[in-house]
């Protein structure tokens, strides 16, 4: 079975598991949107994230959780719909963001006025934008959020990615300019959380 076909599986679930989490205790992250990490604006900032599943067997995608601030809208917004959004990617590669393949996406819209209180969001498959399709989370492979903003000249809308309250913070994540290349930044990670289920070992029937 090819990669890709493992990745892209619909099939039973089990019990939810936690794949990775920085969220503090009492699912807290530091609230202050002066601190929080700009997607969006101008230059149009892209931030991701990145995990790997820390066990041995495979899982399907349960749900991805962050949390966020629509800051700023985009003027243009009211003639252009959608220039709003901020669009949120899964990603799978064996070795970085920048040859990475794209497994799901999310589009995530608030009614303006912006509002200065963040918010945590939940995505599943149903909630994606090919909600038939299950992402697969495989060992040793590397997996990536990403969250953008699409570009629109000097006007770009502004969301905001929260940061983890952990103590020592955890720290490291990857941006992007307009679009180009994702470099690595030494700073907070931005918090989120994602949970699998995990797919059942098959075990043949020794007597048949």
């Amino acid at each position: 079975m090819t990669l890709l076909a493992i990745l892209a599986l619909t099939i039973p679930l089990s019990a939810q598991t936690v794949l990775f989490n920085n969220f503090g205790p009492g699912n807290t992250y530091q609230t202050d949107t002066t601190s929080a990490i700009a997607i969006g604006g101008s230059p149009d900032r892209g931030s991701a994230v990145s995990f790997t599943s820390p066990f041995s067997g495979y899982y399907t995608l349960n749900q991805i959780q962050f949390a966020g601030t629509f800051f700023a809208a985009d003027p243009s917004a009211a003639t252009s719909n959608g220039m709003n959004n901020l669009t949120v990617g899964l990603w799978v590669s064996s070795a970085d963001l920048n040859s990475a393949t794209q497994l799901e996406t999310w589009t995530l819209s608030l009614p303006t006025p912006p509002s200065p209180t963040p918010q945590v969001f939940t995505l599943t498959s149903a909630t994606s934008n090919t909600p038939l399709i299950v992402p697969v989370f495989v060992p040793g492979l590397n997996y990536f959020i990403t969250e953008t903003v699409a570009l629109d000249g000097t006007s770009t809308a502004v969301w905001q990615w929260q940061q983890n309250n952990l103590m020592p913070a955890q720290a490291g994540y990857f941006s992007n300019i307009n679009g180009g290349p994702w470099s690595a930044v030494a700073d907070t990670t931005p918090v989120f959380s994602v949970s699998g289920d995990a797919i059942p070992t098959y075990t043949p029937d020794p007597t048949s």
